[in-house]
């Protein structure tokens, strides 16, 4: 799931938000965006994984690397499945 995750995340950084994003990104390499470009991830994550992700958490102290953005996405992900069952 996580590397499902990390995938969607670095797509939408390249293809939506339009960042230069190397070949060589790793969990942590630093993940400086502008509110606007943090609303959008949200917007994008919902959709996709049909999770919702506290505005108000996610906002106050965003994620700093790319891998704290997978996990933080991937926690809300498994928190919203019901027990046993399959992703």
């Amino acid at each position: 799931m996580k590397t499902e995750v990390r995938d969607f995340v670095v797509e939408v950084l390249r293809d939506v938000l339009h960042l230069e994003i190397g070949q060589d990104v790793t969990d942590d390499t630093p993940l400086e965006l502008e509110s606007l470009f943090l609303v959008e991830l949200v917007v994008q994550a919902e959709a996709r994984f049909g999770v919702g992700l506290d505005d108000e958490e996610f906002y106050q102290d965003p994620p700093g690397t790319i891998g704290a953005l997978v996990q933080f996405i991937v926690d809300r992900r498994s928190a919203a499945q019901p027990s046993g069952a399959v992703t």
